[in-house]
């Protein structure tokens, strides 16, 4: 049965129950801000943004302005880690909110002579941030062109391979809808996972091109668009990619996640004793689902213990 959310647009959280009585509002301040009691902005009923942290955010009423941490140091702490991109508004330069591509730095781009806007302040960065396994963040992903703020950075694939993972931003048009498909297709009983972060995968050209040439055929052929699903899979015990921002993406043959990035789903790639582990109930194929929780049941070699948790 699906749960009721608050009745105050914007809000996608439950409502609040009392003595069996369904209320219209998750608690007392969303149902005084609809009332007009509050003025607007406030930050009373929002949380700190680091995770874990479940402190109001910091509210300065002199400008009107709520924070989206309640302090500076676990601002920092986010950004630190890589939960939270660093707000380019001082810095601004005459081509734009285009800062260096290198996380942590917040310097302009490099423009040269000819007006061209490189991805990163100069060439030291540019040489430190391929030493990370990172590269531009226009490299990734056709929309970090014109809209950089969407895109936190971006992998590349070692040797021969060319296939970049972008980490992205809330700032990304698909950002909020991706994640909350997920989390209202979780169906397992318990607390919902809380989503960190999101990251696109583009495929070596090749194996891309093999997919769009396949996708046109099949439009041609008058067959539905694609969908969405989800696909559970293993991270090899020595990976901690996507866990760890500074980690980059491993050539372990037992790591079923670094794998698919760089090579996509191909059967004859598969883990041999792929079918054995997972039961496989309609023979050899790869396995998708509409239910974000099933596909989990699938990832436990994935999971990884954070700070004790």
């Amino acid at each position: 049965m699906a749960t009721a959310v608050c009745a105050l647009p914007g809000c996608h959280k439950p409502v609040w129950y009392s003595a069996g009585v369904q209320h219209d509002y998750c608690g007392r301040t969303h149902a005084q801000q609809a009332l007009g009691q509050i003025p607007e902005p406030h930050g009373h009923c929002h949380t700190c943004n680091l995770d874990g942290c479940e402190e109001q955010v910091y509210f300065d009423e002199q400008t009107g302005r709520v924070h989206d941490f309640c302090c500076k140091s676990h601002a920092d702490l986010a950004i630190e880690s890589g939960e939270w991109r660093a707000s380019q508004k001082r810095r601004r330069t005459s081509y734009g909110e285009q800062r260096c591509a290198l996380p942590g730095c917040s310097a302009p781009r490099y423009m040269d002579d000819n007006g061209t806007v490189h991805d990163f302040c100069g060439r030291s960065h540019a040489i430190l941030a391929k030493q990370r396994g990172l590269t531009g963040t226009t490299a990734g992903l056709p929309i970090a062109q014109e809209r950089p703020e969407t895109v936190d950075r971006v992998y590349s694939g070692g040797g021969s391979d060319s296939y970049t993972i972008a980490v992205l931003t809330r700032q990304h048009p698909k950002y909020e809808n991706i994640k909350q498909q997920f989390l209202d297709s979780w169906t397992h009983p318990g607390p919902k996972p809380h989503v960190r972060r999101l990251l696109q995968v583009r495929n070596s050209y090749e194996v891309y091109g093999q997919y769009q040439s396949y996708h046109a055929k099949r439009s041609r052929q008058g067959y539905p668009s694609e969908v969405r699903r989800f696909h559970g899979t293993s991270l090899s015990a020595q990976c901690s990619f996507g866990v760890d921002l500074r980690a980059t993406p491993c050539s372990q043959n037992d790591c079923a996640v670094c794998g698919i990035c760089r090579l996509g789903f191909d059967l004859d790639r598969r883990n041999p004793n792929g079918a054995n582990r997972m039961m496989l109930r309609y023979g050899d194929g790869h396995y998708f689902s509409k239910t974000s929780s099933k596909s989990n049941d699938y990832a436990g070699q994935s999971q990884r213990v954070i700070s004790g948790r």
